[in-house]
């Protein structure tokens, strides 16, 4: 018994994979923890057995190892439930990541000092941290039981064409079906992005494509828009999905083990695809053949990788984004590679690109304009979040079309004798104008329209293809065409989902599409005059209002000004936008200060009972770094966790590790929360 008490490292070790799976299990096949519970199971083993030896006393090792997996698998929880703030010890810069591990290495060396120089029996303490893994692993085991144990049923997949191997010809072509994740039509790259597209748009039409000029996805997620496509049916009609459902899982279900797959089995098809995708919804295709993605991480990894500190000790090369990065790059590679393979093949590829994280600039290198996880959907109604994307998702774009270039010239000079079937489609379009609360507040032109750029070889395009095609008969018209399959064509509908119901349907008219909205359409649409300072400020910087630095202020005055006037805090402002989450906003106007590089110090604080400030007070702190020539502005946005609503806020400027001093007669200046 004494030695089945030793194994509460392990116990440690998987809690928290069993934790983060109970959490995400509405969106995650449960074999998705299984190679994450294997590693650490080998690595908590294995380090537990070192220990013990090095400390020649079981006990001992297994106590301190119980130690170092609490800390390690912990920090990225306690990390996310602190309010962000950042002070500096010299040159260096302290905020939650770094304060956090600084508090937990002196815990470590204690802990790690008491339990080597103890003279204690620890046979006690290792029956309560047994006692207690086993209580908070069997929690986990119980969750996750009921939420599988409770899922519902999916109906099988039923072949809803016959097709008769024996009226086809001996040689069927193979078919490529490319999925590339958000990515958008060639009048939304321009009006929204400013990107040209036309150049690819017309070597895929020089090359003997189809490219639907208004094609519009039916779903705005990908479980939803790939298992109707694969099913070649809507959504509604596949499974009995309750508006109030929200495990994706049964659905996800009906993606992995489609109608596609089944029909070209039966047909002698090898099925295709890869793993992992960055997605948990494409990771689990029941294929005959399954491809490594060399390089990549699952989404539960991904997940598990965020809440420990490994990234801040990890180069470039290893981290989360340089995987990704290898992942795509491997995909695009590795596709036209594939007709190597025998025919005939069905080759399913979903490319999670140019969908976020943004980790290209636009010639395939790094982005370096902002961390990834930083352009978050947590803020969709913040203009900081709306300009990020823009900028970011305008390079990745630009790079993962050239590259999508070169892998359709591979297949296409690859496969001459046999000239393959390929699709290239985007799931669902891009989303700067997403907002996953509201679809009054959706640029829904823009989250529908997609690229849809269809490859048949001897077919009539005339006869079978239109402009408005849309994903949903994607496979009706190839099994029609090739397979002499009767499918009919299903109507072209579209149907938009929030994030807290994920199955109440709410149908899109076509004439909600045609309402083409550029991110900051909705300021356009009022008069300039009438916005508040922020907006006036957001307008100018993105070059779409023909007023000067001045016509900013509504009454002539910024909120704040520092430095003779040289630097102006033109206004701020502060949102609720979650529990516990705030979005704070400012606008700078630069006119005369010599340097470029500014520190903006802000701290948000709550009042006592008589409505004063008292400097016990304080909720949290941001601290942002922004490039600000002369002669322009700028906006910032962050978001920020308090405990409380705060009521009043000051905002402090620096250079150079020193304050710039402002007008105000009494510092800091404090600026009252808006209600």
């Amino acid at each position: 018994m004494r030695r089945i008490r030793l194994i509460h490292p392990l116990l440690f070790g998987i809690f928290p994979v069993l934790f983060l799976y109970a959490q995400n299990a509405q969106k995650m096949n449960p074999f998705d923890i299984g190679s994450s519970l294997l590693f650490i199971c080998i690595s908590i083993t294995i380090m537990t057995s070192v220990a013990g030896l090095i400390l020649r006393n079981m006990e001992k090792g297994a106590v301190a190892v119980t130690i170092l997996t609490i800390l390690f698998f912990s920090y990225g929880h306690i990390t996310g439930i602190l309010p962000s703030f950042h002070f500096s010890l010299g040159s260096i810069n302290i905020g939650p990541d770094e304060g956090v591990l600084m508090i937990y290495g002196l815990l470590l060396i204690f802990g790690l000092t008491f339990v080597i120089r103890t003279k204690m029996d620890l046979a006690p303490l290792s029956k309560i941290l047994f006692q207690l893994g086993l209580l908070l692993v069997a929690v986990q085991i119980v969750h996750g039981s009921y939420i599988i144990a409770s899922r519902q049923e999916v109906k099988p997949v039923e072949p809803t064409a016959t097709i008769d191997r024996a009226d086809l010809p001996d040689k069927l072509p193979d078919i490529y079906y490319i999925v590339m994740d958000a990515y958008g039509r060639q009048d939304i790259l321009k009006s929204i992005y400013d990107v040209d597209n036309s150049e690819f748009i017309a070597f895929l039409r020089e090359r003997g494509f189809y490219v639907a000029d208004s094609s519009y996805s039916n779903y705005t997620v990908t479980v939803k828009s790939l298992a109707a496509t694969m099913n070649l049916d809507y959504v509604q009609n596949i499974g009995d999905f309750a508006p109030d459902l929200h495990d994706n899982v049964p659905l996800a279900r009906r993606l992995w083990n489609n109608e596609v797959f089944m029909q070209l089995e039966n047909l002698g098809y090898t099925t295709v695809a890869f793993t992992p995708t960055g997605s948990s919804y494409t990771e689990s295709m029941d294929a005959d053949v399954t491809l490594q993605s060399s390089g990549g991480r699952t989404e539960f990894q991904n997940i598990l990788m965020s809440t420990l500190p490994l990234p801040l000790f990890l180069s470039q090369d290893l981290s989360g984004d340089e995987a990704h990065r290898r992942m795509v790059l491997y995909k695009m590679e590795k596709i036209p590679k594939i007709t190597e393979a025998p025919s005939p093949k069905f080759v399913f590829a979903h490319v999670f690109s140019p969908h976020k994280p943004f980790v290209f600039d636009p010639d395939g290198e790094p982005n370096k304009k902002i961390k990834p996880e930083d352009v978050g959907d947590n803020a969709p109604k913040s203009l900081s979040y709306q300009g990020q994307y823009i900028d970011c998702y305008t390079d990745q774009v630009t790079f993962i079309t050239k590259r999508l270039r070169q892998t359709i010239t591979e297949i296409l000079e690859l496969n001459q004798e046999n000239p393959p079937i390929i699709i290239i489609q985007g799931d669902h379009g891009p989303r700067s104008g997403m907002d996953w609360f509201d679809v009054k507040k959706t640029n829904l032109k823009e989250v529908f329209s997609i690229l849809n750029a269809m490859y048949l070889p001897g077919v009539e395009y005339d006869q079978v293809l239109n402009n408005d095609l849309s994903s949903i008969n994607t496979f009706r018209i190839i099994f029609n065409e090739y397979f002499k399959t009767n499918y009919e064509m299903l109507p072209n509908l579209h149907y938009y989902t929030t994030a807290y119901s994920p199955f109440d349907l709410q149908p899109i008219k076509p004439e909600q599409l045609g309402q083409n909205r550029n991110k900051f359409g909705y300021l356009l649409e009022n008069d300039f005059d009438s916005l508040p300072t922020l907006e006036r400020v957001i307008l100018l910087t993105r070059g779409l209002a023909d007023r000067t630095l001045a016509d900013c202020y509504p009454d002539g005055q910024p909120q704040l000004s520092y430095a003779d006037g040289g630097l102006h805090l033109a206004d701020s402002r502060i949102k609720k936008v979650h529990r516990g989450q705030y979005m704070f906003e400012a606008a700078f106007v630069q006119l005369g200060m010599p340097q470029n590089k500014f520190h903006i110090d802000v701290r948000f604080f709550a009042t006592g009972s008589d409505g004063q400030l008292s400097s016990n007070r304080e909720l949290g702190q941001i601290r942002e770094e922004i490039q600000l020539p002369a002669g322009t502005a700028k906006a910032i946005g962050k978001i920020i966790s308090l405990p409380l609503d705060p009521e009043k806020y000051t905002v402090s400027v620096f250079s150079e590790g020193q304050p710039i001093k402002s007008d105000s007669d009494s510092q800091p200046f404090f600026i009252k929360v808006k209600k």
